[in-house]
């Protein structure tokens, strides 16, 4: 049978397939080749998103193959079946469909059909995070296609084994498996899983901290897709590219891989993947802190994944949405996302997400100094980490609960947990987890009166930061060390490391590569810095002119910041109006002072200036109610506690 191509042609199929004297005119032979024939083409409608016609196969060609009799056929019906539950997301009942598949293989002792199911229920535990589960599925699975020597299924095995390792921080294991899964595809002559794996060999290089070999096997892999055509690989492999630049700080070059793969997998209409693409750009911009982007490309995302029915898609787009509200500040917002994105997770038994997503709602209770509910969270996130074998996910967690406990005046109960964090961290590898944990036991120590091993830990910390190139985590350090400077009195040195912090933000905002990713970068955690500053320049240094260009120059920052994310917070129309109206007016009243500053002071230019100097305050009453920080802002009171202007008007 001739597999049909145009919509009139399949639907053609359809009307034919289901005429009793086209069957009955069938040979069993026949109908046999017909069926191994519509279960490659279930496959091929799954692929192009022909869901209902797909089904519609899967119906017929079980209905033949129970007709026969044929365990086998049907078995590899209901094979089909499992995929277009899991192409859609629906993996709790793509699981199901897979198990009873397996048990109609076993029935007729097919070993290849039963290590198939296995090796996709593996794979199906994988992405629901039960790295335990899927690495048992897919060994078995592994062992049975070494014994029928069937390199292919081989190596899709180790591929996905190299996926489970890496996530459970098992990363040499995971490059061992990968370079096996290597040696099979090249013996296969199979470009296309070649470069899938030399991809993911960079990703585990990156985690290993080899940079260079990293980009080096991510440039590979997308050679050789650009080399035999392969868009939708080219796509996967600019992704994993940009992931890997982002993970190493360089935004501008992941931004753009981000964009290429965007753009083809536009032009070759794949929805599914423009939503992965999508939710990469978003992820990006949250990092960089461009908040208003992230939140477009993440709802985005969202759109694609409720138009594809894919839960599991929602899922990570809400996940992400929730968190981008936390940063803008809008708890009830993050809140009723984090809600959603729970009862997702739990309905779809994705216990990994359901972890990250506990872990979000810790922070976000840590945000507003809830400090008991934030440990409550964070408890049930580790235990759904430990549950699914993520070490890494274990050691977030921990690290976390022992900034907690310090908050709740419980400093050892922390270093104690600071310190199984580290172990993990050391023995999957991960000297980012490392040094984080460093800096914390550090803050730890020092306000238990213990400067000199805190400052051995933050210099260590430093150091691999540096290394590592994590512009994040070399600001933050600086922050910390500078308060354990300023505890011992080595003020010069708390100045210097606070100027170092500035200047490595400062920098960072300047290498982004254009001014849309440049505009909310700065955010609320990094005025601190500045705020510290000021503060040191004021009450130790005796420097207050220093303190008042600190002051404009965290002021001018922030004003990028609360321009580029204001009209988030209202419906576009009423902020762009108000903000026109504000424009309007500030003019006109800097066109006043100016004329008064030159000398040029009339009762009528009084009177104005009085008169546009009301508008405005009606103006920021309006804008108040949305944006504090910006009114605040734009009437120049950037510290708005007494404490600062008391200690700098006496200087």
């Amino acid at each position: 049978m001739v597999k049909p191509k145009t919509q009139q042609e399949i639907d053609d199929l359809l009307v034919k397939l289901c005429s009793p004297d086209f069957i009955q005119a069938r040979t069993a032979v026949s109908l046999i080749e017909l069926v191994e024939t519509l279960t490659q083409f279930i496959v091929d409608l799954v692929n192009g998103q022909e869901w209902d016609r797909a089904w519609q196969v899967a119906d017929i060609a079980e209905q033949i193959a129970q007709g026969l009799n044929d365990e086998r056929l049907l078995a590899e019906v209901i094979f089909r079946r499992a995929v277009w539950h899991y192409r859609r997301g629906e993996l709790g009942a793509a699981l199901t469909v897979w198990q009873t598949a397996q048990a109609h293989f076993e029935a007729v002792q097919q070993d290849e059909g039963v290590a198939n199911c296995r090796c996709n229920i593996g794979v199906l535990y994988k992405d629901l995070g039960q790295t335990a589960e899927a690495r048992r599925y897919l060994a078995d699975a592994l062992a049975v296609y070494e014994a029928l020597d069937y390199k292919e299924g081989q190596a899709a095995c180790l591929t996905n084994l190299g996926l489970v390792l890496r996530v459970m921080g098992q990363l040499e294991t995971a490059a061992s498996h990968y370079q096996s899964a290597l040696q099979h595809y090249r013996q296969l002559a199979d470009k296309e899983g070649e470069a899938a794996v030399l991809s993911n060999l960079g990703l585990v290089y990156l985690g290993l901290g080899r940079l260079q070999e990293a980009l080096t096997h991510q440039e590979q892999a997308l050679a050789i897709n650009q080399e035999i055509g392969y868009r939708k690989g080219e796509a996967s492999a600019l992704g994993n590219l940009g992931s890997a630049y982002a993970e190493m700080g360089d935004y501008a070059n992941a931004e753009r891989c981000y964009l290429e793969a965007l753009a083809i997998d536009r032009e070759l209409d794949n929805p599914l993947e423009v939503a992965t693409d999508l939710l990469n750009l978003a992820q990006l911009y949250l990092e960089i802190g461009e908040l208003a982007r992230a939140l477009a490309y993440a709802n985005e995302a969202r759109s694609l994944q409720q138009a594809g029915a894919r839960e599991q898609g929602v899922l990570e787009a809400t996940a992400v949405i929730a968190l981008i509200y936390r940063l803008l500040g809008d708890a009830p917002q993050a809140i009723a996302h984090m809600q959603q994105a729970l009862a997702l997770a739990q309905k779809l038994g994705h216990h990994h997400q359901e972890a990250t997503i506990w872990n979000n709602f810790s922070m976000l209770h840590k945000d507003r100094g809830t400090w008991e509910e934030a440990a409550a969270c964070q408890t049930k996130a580790l235990e759904l980490y430990q549950a699914v074998g993520d070490r890494d996910g274990q050691a977030v967690s921990l690290l976390n609960m022992g900034m907690i406990a310090n908050r709740l005046g419980q400093p050892e109960e922390g270093l104690q947990l600071l310190q199984l964090a580290y172990r993990i961290n050391r023995e999957t590898g991960s000297r980012e987890g490392q040094l984080l944990c460093q800096a914390q036991t550090a803050v730890i120590l020092r306000e238990q009166d213990k400067p000199e091993e805190a400052l051995i830990l933050q210099n260590e910390a430093l150091a691999a930061a540096v290394h590592l190139n994590n512009p994040d985590h070399i600001w933050r350090i600086y922050l910390g060390r500078a308060g354990t400077y300023t505890k011992t009195g080595r003020f010069a040195e708390a100045e210097a490391d606070l100027h170092q912090a500035i200047h490595t933000i400062e920098s960072l905002r300047g290498s982004l590569g254009h001014r849309r990713l440049k505009e909310t970068f700065f955010g609320a955690d990094k005025v601190s810095v500045y705020r510290r500053l000021v503060l040191l320049l004021v009450r130790q240094r005796q420097k207050a002119a220093d303190a008042l260009v600190t002051v404009e120059r965290a002021r001018s920052r922030l004003m990028l910041d609360e321009l580029a994310t204001t009209p988030i917070q209202l419906a576009k129309q009423d902020a762009e109006a108000l903000l026109e109206q504000e424009k309007q007016l500030l003019d006109q009243f800097q066109s006043i002072q100016r004329q008064v500053e030159a000398g040029q002071l009339t009762r009528k230019l009084e009177d104005e200036r009085q008169r546009y100097g009301e508008a405005l305050e009606q103006i920021w009453t309006q804008m108040v109610a949305w944006s504090p920080m910006y009114v605040s802002l734009r009437r120049g009171d950037l510290f708005e506690y007494s404490e600062f202007r008391t200690i700098l008007t006496e200087s």
